[in-house]
């Protein structure tokens, strides 16, 4: 075997690798992003950019920030660094594409889904709240720069990720694998990337963070893998959204469509968190695994899920 056939990496080894190293090196990185912040603090509080409105605001953020919102943005910066070594490697095997085909009926198939998807959940929160399992906030904020603003987020949420996920790394596993294994790959990267979050009750200050404090923060991440009734409410929720838009994507050739479901998805949940109060509602783990604190925790919301795959599958057919 050729030096050069020893060290080829397959394409799911390079999507799983890229995104193992985003984790560690962002781990890494954490603590020196935390310098460079305390850094900016001390010299801003000694210039005359105080005067700046555009710099204070930026001042106080910084100031503000906890060590979680530290480590995402070091995690941001690990993805940057390493998005070229991962592009080389995948060039080696091959031309990189999407394998996507031109949509006629885009924006049909873009509102079909979003309405399909974020009518789904918003029907379920509908019931949940006649249920007294939520309960409505409506004078928070004026409704209608709420779903302006939520309506934004979710679309460009959507985009992104859908370039990301089900057409750049679907189409690259497309190259070497089966459509199967290919699907399961990407939606349990998209589960895992999605399922990490900061504990709510993590807190480290400032003047004790070290250079192991990034892996402290992704150790107390990971645990939540060991939690049966999160992964289930949660995890297996986000890994069959994951299958759901990779098949439809494959389906209909187009991202259009999962654009659509992703960002209905996307809107259905902010909203309802949005207009309902939080303090009165179901808390963290009380109804697990059939519903969590939001509309993206539960085995209720994983069914509604799978209704609006069979309803996607089902308008495709009827449009081929």
């Amino acid at each position: 075997m050729s030096k050069a056939t020893a060290w080829k990496l397959p394409d799911w080894g390079v999507l799983v690798g890229y995104f193992t190293g985003v984790l560690v090196l962002g781990a890494l990185l954490a603590p020196s992003i935390v310098a460079s912040g305390e850094w900016f603090v001390v010299t801003f509080e000694k210039s005359s950019l105080q005067e700046n409105a555009i710099f204070a605001d930026v001042f106080r953020s910084v100031a503000r920030s906890p060590f979680t919102r530290f480590f995402d943005r070091a995690v941001l910066v690990a993805a940057l660094l390493l998005l070229w070594p991962a592009f080389k490697l995948l060039r080696r095997h091959g031309k990189v594409t999407m394998g996507l085909e031109h949509n006629p009926a885009k924006l049909q198939h873009y509102a079909f889904g979003f309405c399909l998807a974020g009518g789904g959940l918003l029907a379920l929160g509908y019931g949940l709240v006649l249920r007294e399992m939520f309960y409505l906030d409506l004078d928070a904020r004026g409704l209608r720069s709420l779903w302006l603003s939520i309506m934004l987020t979710a679309v460009v949420v959507a985009v992104l990720e859908e370039f990301l996920f089900r057409g750049g790394m679907l189409g690259l596993l497309l190259r070497s694998m089966s459509a199967k294994p290919a699907v399961l790959v990407v939606s349990g990267l998209f589960a895992i990337v999605h399922f990490l979050e900061a504990p709510e009750a993590f807190s480290i200050a400032r003047d004790e963070v070290v250079w192991s404090s990034g892996f402290v923060l992704l150790g107390q991440m990971l645990g939540h893998l060991t939690d049966v009734k999160v992964v289930v409410a949660e995890l297996l929720l986000l890994f069959l959204v994951g299958v759901v838009l990779a098949s439809v994507r494959l389906r209909s050739r187009s991202l259009w469509l999962p654009m659509g479901l992703h960002a209905g998805w996307v809107f259905g949940v902010q909203l309802f968190s949005a207009m309902t109060d939080p303090s009165r509602g179901l808390q963290r783990g009380e109804f697990l695994p059939w519903m969590g604190e939001d509309l993206k925790i539960g085995l209720l919301p994983l069914g509604v899920v799978g209704l609006t795959w069979w309803a996607a599958l089902w308008f495709l057919r009827k449009r081929s």
